[in-house]
């Protein structure tokens, strides 16, 4: 018979995972994929190596040029976001304002939700 004394608890032998359980797939995943860049003739492929991106991501880093990268897509999101924002006001007021607009472009606004965006993108 073993007595405990008051308040102790037994000692916890469950082990913590090396790698936390939703981060298992994403590894292998990449494992695969480099594995199969080593193993295979991909050199064509417009697909790089995850070594390869991790390289030219820090090579960059280094360079500065991944920080002036970053600015400019920022800045072109930004202006983009600007454009679209004025043109769908100004729309959206010629359509309110405007009995021939509204007449003119109702079907067209009505329907294009129905279209699958993929397939009103550019090829």
């Amino acid at each position: 018979m073993t007595t405990r004394l008051q308040g102790s608890e037994p000692p916890n032998h469950t082990r913590r995972p090396i790698l936390p359980r939703g981060l298992r797939l994403p590894l292998v995943l990449v494992i695969v994929w480099e594995a199969w860049f080593a193993l295979s003739d991909s050199a064509n492929s417009s697909l790089a190596a995850p070594s390869q991106v991790v390289s030219a991501f820090f090579s960059l880093w280094m360079q500065g040029a991944m920080l002036e990268a970053t600015l400019q897509t920022i800045a072109a999101t930004l202006i983009g976001l600007a454009i679209g924002g004025a043109l769908g006001i100004v729309g959206g007021l010629f359509l309110c304002l405007s009995r021939n607009c509204d007449r003119l472009i109702a079907v067209s606004v009505e329907v294009s939700p129905a279209i699958p965006r993929v397939s009103r993108l550019p090829h």
